[in-house]
């Protein structure tokens, strides 16, 4: 070969190395890459050898030897490369992990979540209580669920999105819930004081030092109209003039979910499902529990030795004390996060959106939860693994 004679005067090393490398390229066959370039002519390339030799450079200890057809290989494994990841991205579904991989504008688009990251966590805690289904992989039945309750696609769109019967899905969707309802609770806890006061932010600092263990507030969701006239009257809101239930939330002044209650009829007081819920026993002498002037809860919160906070009334009045003004305007500074957070909740998750169906506020048999209180805690437990709304500045 015309390439090895030319080569004769080359020390013996090198010859060796040139022999090694044109032995390579026989076995190989360009023509099963169909990116390479048709011009590329195979006889002229083993004539075709770029070489840098120790024996030609100041580094005796460097020595490379390159052909245009390993040039070319390379090339057509990188152009094959390309075309494959572009194909796969076109053929994976949004219920695919896929989907998400270097694309959190898209998990956050479809699951209100930051990053596939979080969507992995959350996959490693509900893996092992899941059962795999020959139709779709567990995966892709969490990211089913997920996104039922970000987009609120109806049972009937994801069946066709996904090639089965309505009644699949709502067998997949209920059954991730109420494996995510177990799993994820742990997220929604009250915090020790100390990790509290450890990371309070500068606005509750600066008007309430560092004594605000929670802001709470209620907040309603609209339903279907029962029938039987009790029903009726007891999912009736006043405030809302539509049949509702009725939830009791808890923020930590850094903005993460610490309380949710049970659901309630629209019709049942704020002072009567804070009684009721649990909260209040919560509480540590010194605490400082923020809320609404409609909480009228000033001496549930006196017994466990706490202060509660609310926007001062007038009373009568024709208008309040500069003073109060002055503590009215303070509340409302650091009280607006804790409706930040609500809308978070609420918003982000389209499932809130409209009116819950009837079956969702039905006791299924065996069970002691609704699917509409599980659907509210995890989604507030949701909302606690995405970035807090409060600054810590």
């Amino acid at each position: 070969m015309s390439a090895l004679l030319t080569l004769n005067k080359v020390h013996k090393e090198d010859t060796e190395a040139v022999s090694e490398c044109t032995d390579s390229l026989a076995d190989t066959d360009l023509d099963d890459c169909s990116y390479c370039d048709d011009s590329v002519n195979l006889e002229d390339v083993d004539s075709d050898v770029v070489q840098v030799c120790s024996g030609h450079t100041s580094d005796q200890g460097v020595q490379t030897t390159v052909t245009c057809k390993q040039i070319s290989d390379l090339e057509c494994d990188n152009r094959a490369r390309v075309v494959e990841e572009a194909n796969r991205r076109q053929t994976c579904s949004v219920y695919d992990r896929e989907m998400y991989v270097d694309a959190p504008e898209k998990a956050s688009f479809y699951t209100g979540l930051p990053g596939v990251e979080v969507l992995d966590v959350i996959f490693n805690l509900i893996d092992d209580h899941m059962i795999e289904h020959s139709i779709l992989t567990k995966y892709q039945q969490m990211l089913l669920c997920l996104i039922k309750l970000r987009m609120n696609y109806l049972f009937r769109d994801i069946a066709y999105q996904l090639n089965v019967s309505p009644a699949t899905v709502q067998r997949y969707f209920h059954s991730t819930l109420d494996v995510m309802y177990v799993k994820l609770s742990f997220v929604i806890r009250w915090p020790e004081r100390a990790e509290l006061r450890k990371s309070m932010p500068m606005c509750f600092r600066a008007a309430y030092q560092n004594k605000v263990v929670v802001i709470i507030d209620c907040f309603e969701l609209f339903t279907e109209k029962p029938s039987g006239a009790l029903n009726q009257v007891q999912t009736y809101s006043n405030y809302k003039h539509h049949q509702t239930v009725k939830y009791l939330i808890g923020i930590a002044p850094q903005g993460m979910v610490t309380f949710i209650s049970s659901g309630w009829g629209g019709r049942t007081s704020d002072k009567h499902i804070v009684e009721k819920s649990g909260l209040l026993n919560n509480l540590l002498p010194g605490d400082i529990l923020m809320a609404d002037r409609g909480f009228k809860i000033s001496d549930d919160v006196a017994f466990y030795q706490a202060k509660l906070v609310i926007p001062d009334f007038t009373n009568g009045k024709k208008q309040l004390h500069p003073l109060e003004v002055e503590n009215t305007r303070k509340i409302a500074n650091v009280r607006i996060h804790v409706e930040r957070v609500i809308g978070l909740v609420v918003r982000k998750f389209r499932i809130f959106d409209g009116e819950i169906p009837l079956e969702f506020l039905k006791l299924k048999q065996g069970e002691t939860t609704p699917t509409i209180d599980k659907v509210v805690r995890v989604c507030c437990a949701l909302s606690c693994l995405c970035p807090s709304v409060v600054p810590f500045e």
